[in-house]
């Protein structure tokens, strides 16, 4: 940018698939995804991570086996994928299939559930913890470098001038800080392999065994559930599922293992539903290869809802309940959630909205009790144009909180697709979060279209992605991609990708 030089790079990879009968097998090596194009930023109104779907092919095929009502293997947590291969297949009533994958680094902020994954207070971690290794007579070099911390609350510190790292543990009334051996910090490199085998009974019903394990070193991370489900009369289904993970200790701590129950009875028809689950996480089932969203967790969850839909001026009614009520394992209270929603649609016009009274508390032990009303408006006529709103005004986190986020979709012609989406969310009066974000797909010919966005914050960040993707033979593209990224410190990123895919059809048996 601006006098510096561009650099080249050049890369090659390999992407094998040989269907036989009854499986298929699959093998990548220094796969790249630049034409994927980066997730939205999106602001999140609740206490649980969002969660983002998979878009890279090597995941997307038979992606669906490895989902369960627990997910323990979420492919979103293997971040740099290095190379991998999967068996996918079916015999008799058995499905099953075998995933085997090398990722690098992991991006730490990424992470959620991770044991070093939720970056700390730069200000606050400098000054507890200067004192802190003060009284364990330390000194530290460098308290710029990262510092990260898992909800347990063991922390991870690197002094980047003495190339060493550090734990603090809490032993009675002090905190006292280990050295880390590197054997036991988080690998450059990690080895994930995921295992399904599931038996079909009947139509609609089936039993399986999953199994996951994540290892970087001596460190590891491994976990196996089995789960079942049955679809009974008057559209009623039973999900049931229990797991048991087992982690490695961190410098010299024993290994941990912990479990989860799932259980959920619901039906699901045209015009009533319900759905009733209960479900518990212990406090230390944190699996890192799936999406945990909670641990430590007991209770019931809650939802019954009503949909009819009518031919003439009014064509929707919907009405929904939501009760849920969750503890920790010491028996108190953390989430409790009362929630009454109504939606209505006339000529093409639908509302939906509805007051949520929700009590809970944070890692950290902090407790709120939000008081809002959510609301959803939407046009969706035949052609052209689909224009929606979602927003929430009330009180969240002890905040007077107003949220919007509109979106609009014109479609002037069969080929042109134009998107717009605003998000803006005001806390006690101040401006936290301001994003437009804008979008066009245009379709040339059935094989051949351009895709592009732009992105901006209230940061003054800023994210264009440009995609042309040409089909010039029967799985086999042309891929010319743009990136133009503006960071929060000034810093800006221009890359230009060309990539050609080009599938040979090898007759080996």
């Amino acid at each position: 940018i601006g006098d510096q030089d561009p650099e080249l790079n050049t890369a090659a990879g390999l992407d094998v698939r040989y269907p036989f009968s009854s499986v298929t097998v699959d093998f990548t090596l220094n796969p790249d995804f630049a034409q994927i194009e980066a997730d939205p930023d999106l602001v999140n109104l609740s206490d649980i991570p969002l969660r983002f779907p998979e878009k890279r092919p090597f995941f997307l095929e038979g992606n669906e086996l490895f989902q369960t009502p627990v997910e323990l293997f979420y492919s979103r947590r293997v971040e740099d994928l290095m190379y991998g291969g999967k068996v996918i297949g079916k015999l008799s009533d058995y499905n099953f299939a075998f995933l085997n994958a090398q990722a690098g680094p992991e991006t730490t902020a990424f992470k959620t559930n991770s044991r070093f994954s939720q970056y700390l207070d730069r200000e606050i971690l400098t000054r507890d913890l200067h004192e802190t290794f003060d009284r364990n007579d330390i000194s530290l070099s460098d308290m710029a470098a990262v510092a990260v911390r898992d909800k347990a609350g063991k922390w991870l510190i690197t002094d980047a001038m003495e190339e060493k790292q550090y734990t603090i543990i809490e032993q009675g009334d002090r905190l006292n800080v280990y050295e880390v051996d590197t054997d036991q910090l988080p690998a450059d490199e990690y080895n994930y392999s995921v295992f399904r085998v599931q038996r079909e009974l009947g139509k609609n019903s089936s039993i399986g065994l999953l199994g996951v394990n994540k290892q970087g070193q001596s460190l590891y991370d491994r976990a196996s559930g089995i789960d079942a489900r049955f679809r009974l009369p008057a559209d009623v289904n039973l999900n049931l599922e229990y797991a048991r993970e087992w982690k490695s200790g961190f410098e010299g701590d024993d290994p941990i293992s912990d479990d989860i129950i799932f259980a959920e009875f619901s039906r699901r028809a045209n015009v009533f539903s319900f759905e009733a689950r209960y479900i518990d996480i212990g406090e230390n089932f944190d699996v890192e290869t799936g999406f945990i969203p909670r641990t430590d967790r007991r209770g019931l969850e809650f939802t019954t809802r009503y949909n009819k839909q009518y031919a003439g001026l009014v064509q929707r009614l919907r009405g929904e309940g939501v009760v849920d009520r969750l503890y920790n394992h010491a028996g108190e209270l953390t989430n409790e959630r009362y929630q009454i929603r109504g939606l209505i649609g006339v000529k093409n016009i639908f509302v939906f909205t509805g007051p949520e009274w929700y009590y809970h508390v944070d890692d950290d032990g902090v407790a709120y009790t939000d008081r809002v009303l959510n609301f959803f408006t939407g046009w969706f006529p035949p052609k052209w144009v689909r224009v929606r709103n979602f927003g929430t005004i009330g009180i969240r986190d002890d905040k007077d909180t107003f949220f919007i986020r509109p979106e609009i979709t014109f479609r002037p012609t069969a080929k042109l697709d134009l998107e717009l989406t605003l998000q803006r969310l005001v806390e006690d009066g101040v401006l936290e979060q301001w994003t437009r974000r804008f979008a066009i797909n245009y379709q040339f010919a059935q094989r051949m279209f351009f895709r592009s966005s732009a992105e901006f914050t209230i940061d003054d960040e800023r994210r264009i992605f440009g995609l042309f993707a040409y089909e010039y033979l029967p799985e086999s593209t042309f891929f010319l991609v743009y990136n133009n990224n503006l960071e929060k410190d000034g810093d800006t990123e221009q890359i230009v990708f060309v990539k050609l895919s080009h599938l040979l059809k090898v007759g080996l048996f």
